[in-house]
């Protein structure tokens, strides 16, 4: 369940508002997190971090919002492991907000009002109905706010620290893009990613117990977008887990195996790198000199010859001869409507689609076949499809761009330091954890 998907500036696709009963997450959220005497909730600690208090108060409403917004199935199980990946999220969240201060970096109320006016807007909601859905579930729409003003704060330190450090010379630029057109035969792999970083061996336990059970999330349907934003410590979550396509010799050591061996829509992990742990979803798969096949597109016309699924064979066996028939006879998609008011057929317009959104037989059947020609017949629940194609618009891949590439460059560099400089904070500071 999910009020809402927090998306960031970046993110320009607009997404429905998920709807769904907030009284019951509500019901649910109350029973696994009893309410506290207010005293007794304020004075309670989950962590200090330099001196900073973290609250059980603090630690409860932020596991409120990631459950609201992350889609995971609500028990005591998944409470108990978010509860931890959150605590060390609002632990980080502390040494940002105090670095910033250190450097007199402040988040104005204004940056903060036009992230949430971001997010609201990005689900087709108001401000108001993200507030109401929240304290619908018991969680303060100061919890949002605090979260995304340390995501502000963090994104102004590190790019004042590091943005003058990145270079990224015309020289790179011009060798990823040769590389890219002397591999014609490479393919590239577009994934997403989830990195829940391991910084002590004691921590290695909680932090792959709380990545199997986001894998367990995902295959069961949790929306890996959501999901890597919400809990995802990689840079990628800005732009929700999604990497992009990278060529096959640009995979991480670690990783490139385990992607190789992937399906497009495979969900893999958690993988144990130096750093932490992965989990990958492999959305598409090319080969770099050739357009991807699955975009392209293809009009379609077909004639259905109406029979049950439970027709007796011989009726089945008659039924199929005849839809082969037609396929071998018809002389292209005009003739296809010659066919409408025969008995037991029913003639319609597919229409124009990409490869990717017919089903797995339809397009298997469609997928070599010329313009004015017809495919084998596929057998449904209702019968025998008879399928023309009527055009096709072959895609042709295009290269990427010298900003693109010099954007995914400067990104990979940005990463890479801002870990290095978070760790550094973690190691620098004293935390303890009650």
């Amino acid at each position: 369940m999910m009020i809402f998907a927090r998306q960031p500036s970046t993110d320009r696709r607009r997404p429905r508002a998920a709807a769904w009963g907030a009284g019951v997450l509500a019901a649910l959220f109350v029973c696994l997190f009893p309410r506290l005497p207010e005293a007794q909730e304020v004075q309670k600690i989950a962590a200090i971090v330099n001196d900073d208090v973290i609250s059980v108060y603090d630690l409860q409403q932020r596991v409120g919002l990631a459950v609201a917004t992350s889609g995971v199935r609500v028990d005591e199980e998944i409470i108990r492991r978010i509860q931890e990946q959150v605590l060390r999220q609002l632990i980080d969240e502390r040494l940002q907000l105090q670095e910033a201060e250190r450097q007199s970096i402040t988040v104005e109320t204004a940056q903060v009002d036009e992230a949430l006016d971001r997010v609201a807007r990005s689900n087709g909601l108001t401000v108001a109905a993200i507030e109401q859905q929240l304290a619908g579930i018991g969680v303060d729409v100061s919890t949002l706010r605090q979260q995304l003003a340390a995501e502000i704060a963090w994104s102004i330190l590190t790019n004042q620290r590091f943005a003058p450090q990145i270079r990224v010379s015309e020289e790179e630029v011009t060798q990823v893009l040769e590389r890219i057109e002397q591999s014609s035969d490479e393919p590239q792999h577009r994934y997403s990613e989830i990195f829940l970083g391991v910084d002590s061996p004691d921590q290695d336990a909680s932090v792959r117990a709380a990545a199997d059970r986001l894998v367990q999330e995902l295959r069961n349907g949790a929306p890996f977008p959501v999901i890597a934003q919400q809990f995802s410590q990689a840079a990628s979550a800005a732009t929700r887990g999604d990497v992009g396509y990278l060529e096959d010799s640009q995979l991480d050591s670690e990783l490139g195996p385990v992607i190789r061996a992937m399906k497009p829509g495979d969900v893999a992990g958690p993988v144990r790198t130096l750093s932490g742990y992965y989990i990958l979803a492999l959305q598409d798969r090319r080969i770099v000199g050739s357009g991807d096949p699955l975009a392209t597109e293809v009009n379609l016309r077909q004639a259905v010859l109406l029979l049950p699924a439970d027709a007796p064979d011989e009726l089945d066996a008659e039924a199929r001869a005849a839809a082969e028939e037609i396929a071998r006879r018809i002389p292209g998609c005009e003739a296809v409507g010659q066919l409408d008011g025969q008995p037991n057929i029913k003639v319609g317009d597919i229409g124009t689609r990409a490869l990717r959104e017919l089903s797995p037989n339809f397009r298997e059947a469609v997928q070599s076949v010329p313009a004015g020609r017809a495919a084998r017949p596929v057998r449904s629940k209702v019968g025998y499809h008879v399928v023309v194609v009527c055009d096709r618009f072959n895609e042709v891949m295009q290269l990427p761009t010298t900003d693109e590439i010099r954007d995914r460059l400067y990104r990979q560099q940005l990463d890479m330091m801002q870990r290095r400089f978070m760790r550094d904070l973690r190691r620098d500071a004293t935390i303890e954890m009650r």
